[in-house]
């Protein structure tokens, strides 16, 4: 690690816009929202303000809401060829510049790669997610029947994609490659989703011909997505497994996918958790809010199913939730947990090994959660970070690794989850903390 000391000397940006104008690059996952707190810096002196309020010397705040002038003390990891989105993922160190974009629900990330190494990172919100069309991709299907709204909802993903390709330096860049969720590569492509809100859930298209991009003349590739609500995404975070019998990849978002193989075959799931594992709670992450809620449970705070045991208390560390939080968050995490039992209980068997692919996954923190029943015990975990992004690259930086996706996508098995006749007793099942 190293310690750099800076003299912020303009108060009308952020203090991170600030140091990416002079060229320090701060980690950051959040898009600025004040979340992830990786971009903190110590206030050494001068005067500055987060959320409205003045900051003490010596005080930690995150650079991306905080304005003022003075001398900050920044600490930045070494230049490495992963930084903090991988984990226990090989990307080939070819002389190849490509870009990568994971275009998630929420946050979309392009990262422009060569030699093994990552050059540069840009992410912005979503404009979807803050245009008032739906914090989740069912929300944005029902938006779709409106041809206006549809219209919108492409318009604003395309426009937010060329942005930050365009931030990029692309003049050496070979190919580009996007992975996303079917419903996000459909507005990508100017595809209607509206087929994957009426049964059987099925899109028009699942690959997406490689085509030059009209501005930047660069050619552009989409990861196949495998159907239903299992896209790109998911499919990325698979073929960064080991893809051994009883190995299962979860991706943990507003649409977690689950994908599990037992006996030589491939089933997969798409849960819809909705927007609680996106959502920040008064500046917590949602990896942070299962170790709270494990903590309160452990701790007589919490009963079972989510309500407070004094409801008067407001003196332990769990205030900043309230009981409507924590029903949101227990939703979300009866939808994941029911579809990871579903595929146990399809195939009769137990995964060994888990793949946690995503932000979330990346920051989870496993024993809590565990301890509220949001993954199962005994099971051997490994974690993978933005699988989405780096199947990207990988097919950008070897574009024959697109029919090897593919012809993964085809052999496997999506198993609906309202088709078994047992699931809604399962989904009930889950509705508690506590654990599997």
């Amino acid at each position: 690690m190293i310690n750099k000391r800076v003299f912020i000397t303009k108060n009308n940006i952020s203090v991170l816009d600030f140091l990416a104008n002079k060229g320090i690059k701060v980690n950051s996952s959040c898009a600025g929202r004040g979340t992830c707190k990786l971009c903190s810096v110590k206030i050494l002196s001068g005067n500055f303000i987060y959320n409205g309020k003045s900051v003490s010397l010596n005080s930690c705040v995150p650079a991306c809401k905080t304005f003022g002038q003075g001398v900050v003390e920044v600490t930045l990891k070494p230049q490495t060829s992963i930084l903090d989105y991988w984990n226990n993922i090989t990307i080939s160190n070819v002389n190849k510049c490509v870009i990568g974009i994971d275009i998630g629900s929420t946050t979309i990330v392009a990262v422009k790669f060569s030699n093994g190494k990552i050059l540069d990172i840009k992410k912005e919100l979503n404009p979807q997610s803050v245009h008032g069309l739906g914090a989740d991709v069912i929300t944005r299907i029902a938006k779709s029947q409106d041809k206006e709204k549809f219209e919108e909802l492409c318009s604003l993903l395309n426009d937010c994609v060329d942005y930050l390709i365009s931030s990029l330096d692309i003049k050496d860049v070979s190919a580009i490659t996007i992975a996303g969720n079917p419903v996000m590569t459909a507005f990508y492509h100017h595809v209607n989703p509206l087929s994957l809100g009426i049964y059987p859930y099925l899109l028009e298209k699942t690959c997406y011909e490689e085509k030059l991009h009209p501005k930047f003349n660069i050619p552009i590739i989409t990861v196949p997505n495998i159907g239903g609500f299992l896209g790109g995404d998911a499919l990325s975070g698979w073929m960064q497994s080991d893809k051994q019998n009883n190995s299962m990849l979860i991706d943990i978002g507003t649409n977690c996918e689950i994908i599990y193989k037992h006996n030589d075959k491939v089933y997969a799931v798409s849960t819809p958790a909705g927007p609680a594992f996106e959502t920040s709670y008064k500046s917590r992450l949602a990896s942070v809010v299962c170790e709270d809620l494990a903590y309160g449970i452990k701790n007589n705070i919490l009963l079972p199913n989510g309500r407070f045991v004094n409801i008067k208390d407001s003196s332990h560390k769990l205030a900043y939730l309230c009981e409507e939080d924590i029903a949101q968050i227990i939703l979300a995490k009866a939808a994941l947990a029911s579809g990871i039992a579903a595929l146990e209980k399809e195939t009769s068997s137990k995964a060994t090994k888990i793949y946690l692919a995503g932000a979330m996954g990346q920051n989870l923190d496993i024993n809590s959660a565990i301890d509220i029943g949001l993954l199962p015990k005994d099971r051997s975990y490994i974690k993978l970070g933005n699988s989405s992004l780096a199947g990207a690259i990988q097919i950008a930086i070897d574009e024959t690794l697109f029919n090897v996706y593919a012809n993964v996508a085809k052999n496997i098995q999506v198993i609906e989850l309202n088709n078994l006749d047992y699931y809604t007793n399962l989904f009930s099942s889950h509705l508690t903390i506590k654990s599997f």
